[in-house]
């Protein structure tokens, strides 16, 4: 965990796919950390759920549309953590989502009834 918070390129490159939730949100908090690096650990279909429930609950990288994308469409993230990104989700990027046709039935109807909630429209 200590060597993840203080890493640098080269051991971050192999601890963003850790399966310990506690070393993902070190590597989360490390400095040398991009987004890139998050999006392509938020997009590992093998990723363990509670490290990915670790990234999308992170304050600075759960805000940011690629990770949020990646992450949602993630079918080992927790339906929890999912339903969250939801809500700071762009209606752009719910949209995008809704496109997705391996897209969870959960995830679907909460993602329209957000839209709908905003006043969007739903183009499926």
């Amino acid at each position: 965990i200590d060597l993840a918070r203080t890493a640098g390129r080269g051991i971050l490159q192999a601890l963003r796919f850790d399966a310990e939730p506690r070393v993902v949100a070190a590597v989360l908090d490390n400095r040398f950390a991009t987004e890139p690096d998050v999006v392509q650990a938020a997009a590992n279909p093998e990723g363990a759920p509670e490290a990915l429930a670790e990234i999308a609950a992170h304050p600075r990288w759960r805000l940011r549309p690629g990770v949020r994308s990646a992450l949602l469409r993630n079918r080992a993230l927790p339906t929890g953590p999912a339903l969250s990104l939801l809500t700071v989700s762009r209606d752009r990027e719910l949209r995008e989502l809704l496109e997705n046709p391996s897209l969870s039935r959960i995830l679907r109807a909460c993602a329209e009834r957000v839209l709908a909630q905003r006043g969007s429209e739903v183009y499926i």
